[in-house]
């Protein structure tokens, strides 16, 4: 699970960009849109609150159900590129 909105470009320098899982089964759940105040974030990490959860909290938590069972086919599927669900 990312904090980084999927509606915020990711970049080179991000922290998705740079640290999402590679070379084993992986999701990456974010949460869909950012919140106001990280609309226009440049922040890495997408979220521009960093001292309690922000954007992170409008996923829900039927993207997380999602999320796990995409790993259980990813796993079951040796794949090893990451799916992003928002």
């Amino acid at each position: 699970m990312f904090c980084f909105p999927a509606d915020i470009k990711i970049t080179n320098e991000s922290v998705i960009g740079q640290c999402y899982p590679y070379h084993v089964p992986s999701v990456v759940v974010q949460p869909r849109h950012a919140l106001p105040e990280c609309k226009d974030s440049k922040d890495i990490y997408g979220c521009k609150i960093h001292d309690k959860p922000h954007c992170i909290t409008t996923i829900p938590v039927e993207a997380m159900i999602i999320g796990f069972d995409k790993l259980k086919e990813q796993i079951a599927k040796h794949a090893t590129t990451p799916i992003f669900i928002n």
